[in-house]
């Protein structure tokens, strides 16, 4: 993750391969950079915000232009004969040289930035890998630390060694991170025992001791402060003719191993990330006043990256990011997300409060008040939690278990509990849903189902049946259920297999099937329609009295992982749909047209229709509330996807496929093509925002 201020421009590498480069005043993103089949170890932006290069766990080096998102060039790094060595762990530009050095833990690479030609390789000592590497751009020379404590010199112009000394003060430690100062033109390195030393082409010293290992070492923009974590602290020094010497009296301290630091822009600040998902906001000029602390993406804080007064925060545990602005340290608090990390996550009160298993105790739901941030309440289940769902009308929150109970909780009565016993013993739930009307529940089990009513009562509706119960016949299990109002159930199986049954006929309608297990299916408000998504991202849209589907979507890239959830919205017009790539997509339901896609940077658990849109909680804990609205013509001209070429989406209509059979038109449009007959393309997409 690196800035580009002068473009305010955030690059952001992924472990999926993918580069994002944000436009941090227009908050959106204005390329998706594709092409690195590996993690993006490394990127550096210069050329005054306008150039990147990454690297890749890949062996590839790729030069991006940030303002039109294209590929420059891909050189092939090299890869290293031993699986367990790190691969490219550093990027150092030259940009007066236009040189790049790409440096791993046995070789250094430099390549001509203009040509992408070679410069020079060098090659290490694989018994004695180095572990830090600096360019010090004034004496024109590369310099390496090994795991032995081996301190090599190289030109920068040549790749020759120009000498080599041993660091005979530090005894018995391993080198663990580095940074380099180069107007004093040297390497600040730190050890596994606490060691800070000062390396430089001349010499070596200690510098300072800590009581634990140095995790990370960081300087100001000016190079007159360095600070240095260790354990659950922090270090302060300032520049001096000898080096550095320490200047705040006391360390800074977190309850948890602090990750990583930055400095303000005028040095007045330090912020600070931890393990426990928190950011901490110091005041050097009052010698390390803490003036915040600061919500993370609720992960390990991995990143801290500055431009200007803004501040990015990430995790490598988490594909979300936040921005701070330092300019005001003392800003409002954005409320605590909820620690769900099972996907099961309900909403109720129009997205005021969610309810998941408790974290360490999944035979509770925890309630969370999404406004002030933190646990309202709790709820004994006395068994581990399979499923929940929410009757927003009826103020009801189900919770299926995995002893095959169904506890029914009233929202604003949390005292009665009603409880649905299971009709076999051991046999747990496997999901449950509710009619649009919310007047039928069905909970399915392995190959069972069971359709119950729900009427209105006081203090609380009343539960009566069940009312039907069904198997599936079929080896099997059961993987997703709707319920409809006349007691028609659709479900589907692990293996692709999708029903209509019809409880009162006792008649089961198979249906198409998928190619893989169904992740979800979902009625129309109306209950005319069906919409079915499964893991290999094929999306149905069933005409439930036909018992056919009228369109169909798949998805083909390497990127995507499958449907998670889906719905329709209020007036039945389109289909919301959420992806396991991170992305939500609008589908007509009228012509079966991708209206949209966004990329939401976590997985949605669910999607809920309001008026004008949905919210949907993620598994980064926070939700998510969307307005969508079809436009004439795009508000902004950037494009984040224009050059993504790897995402295809294929529509088919089960209408025009017959017509063109009973036509006996041929189905191969090439060589319809190539026989001069007339072809008419696809409709494009309609231009839509989600904002």
């Amino acid at each position: 993750m690196e800035w580009g201020v002068e473009e305010k421009l955030l690059v952001i590498g992924t472990q999926d391969g993918i580069i994002a480069v944000w436009d941090m005043e227009e908050q959106h993103v204005i390329h998706m950079l594709t092409g690195h089949t590996g993690e993006v170890r490394c990127v550096k932006v210069f050329a005054k915000g306008t150039l990147a290069i990454s690297a890749s766990k890949d062996y590839t080096l790729r030069l991006w232009n940030l303002l039109t998102g294209q590929e420059k060039f891909t050189i092939w790094d090299g890869g290293s004969k031993n699986p367990t060595e790190p691969q490219i762990w550093s990027l150092h530009v030259d940009e007066a040289h236009k040189v790049v050095y790409s440096a791993s833990a046995s070789k250094i690479n430099a390549w001509n930035l203009e040509t992408a030609e070679p410069v020079f390789h060098i090659l290490g000592d694989a018994s004695d890998p180095w572990m830090c590497m600096a360019m010090l751009a004034s004496q024109a020379t590369l310099l390496t630390v090994s795991r032995d404590g081996v301190v090599s010199l190289w030109s920068s112009a040549t790749g020759k060694l120009q000498g080599q000394q041993h660091m005979s003060s530090i005894k018995e430690e391993t080198p663990t991170c580095a940074v380099s100062v180069q107007k004093q033109g040297k390497l600040v390195t730190g050890f596994s025992n606490g060691s800070i030393s000062l390396v430089s082409s001349k010499e070596h010293r200690l510098l300072e001791k800590l009581p634990d290992a140095v995790r990370f070492l960081v300087v100001s923009e000016d190079e007159s402060l360095l600070a240095a974590g260790f354990g659950r602290s922090v270090r302060i020094f300032l520049a001096d003719s000898r080096g550095f010497r320490r200047f705040t009296a006391t360390n800074l301290e977190h309850e948890d191993v602090v990750e990583t630091a930055v400095f303000g822009p005028e040095n007045n600040l330090i912020v600070t990330g931890s393990l426990d998902a928190l950011i901490q906001v110091w005041s050097l000029s009052e010698q390390g006043t803490l003036l915040d602390i600061l919500e993370g993406v609720g992960a390990p804080v991995n990143l801290l990256a500055r431009g200007g007064a803004l501040v990015a925060s990430a995790s490598l545990q988490s594909s979300s990011f936040k921005v701070w602005d330092l300019s005001n340290a003392h800003r409002s608090r954005v409320p605590a997300p909820f620690l769900d990390r099972t996907g099961l996550t309900a909403v109720s009160h129009n997205g005021s409060y969610v309810y998941f298993p408790k974290i360490g105790d999944k035979n509770k739901v925890t309630i969370w008040d999404l406004e002030e941030g933190e646990e309202q309440d709790s709820l004994d289940t006395s068994s581990e939690v399979k499923c929940l769902e929410v009757a927003e009308q009826r103020k009801l929150l189900f919770t299926g278990l995995v002893s095959g109970v169904v506890l029914v909780f009233p929202l604003n009565s949390r005292q009665d509990v009603i409880c649905i016993p299971p009709p076999e013993a051991r046999k747990a739930i496997h999901c449950m849903s509710l009619s649009k009307c919310e007047d039928r529940l069905a909970i399915a089990y392995d190959n069972m189902v069971l359709v119950l009513d729900i009427a209105p009562g006081d203090p609380c509706p009343v539960i009566n049946g069940p009312r039907y119960t069904f198997y599936t016949q079929l080896p099997e299990t059961i993987s997703s259920v709707a319920i409809l109002m006349d007691y028609r159930v659709v479900y589907s199986m692990t293996n692709g297999d999708l029903f209509l049954y019809e409880c009162a006929n006792s008649k089961a309608f198979p249906l198409e099937a998928h190619r893989s297990r169904v992740a979800c299916v979902e009625v129309s408000h109306k209950e005319q329609l069906v919409v079915s998504g499964s893991e290999d991202a094929l999306l149905r849209l069933w005409d439930l009295q036909a018992c056919k589907w009228k369109f169909e979507m798949s998805y083909t890239s390497s990127y995507c992982r499958g449907v998670q959830c889906a719905c329709f919205s209020k007036n039945d017009k389109y289909v919301y749909v959420g992806l396991k790539d991170r992305s939500i997509l609008v589908w007509s339901v009228l012509d079966g047209t991708l209206l949209t896609v966004q990329f939401v940077h976590a997985v949605v658990n669910r999607i809920i229709p309001t008026t004008s849109g949905f919210i949907a909680p993620t598994r980064h804990g926070y939700l998510i509330r969307e307005r969508f609205q079809c436009l004439s013509a795009r508000a902004s001209q950037q494009d984040p996807l224009r050059n993504f070429k790897k995402a295809v989406w294929m529509v088919k209509s089960r209408q025009r496929e017959e017509l063109v059979a009973a036509a006996g038109a041929p189905r191969d449009l090439e060589s319809e093509s190539a026989q001069g007959n007339e072809t008419k393309s696809n409709k494009c997409s309609q231009v839509c925002l989600i904002v």
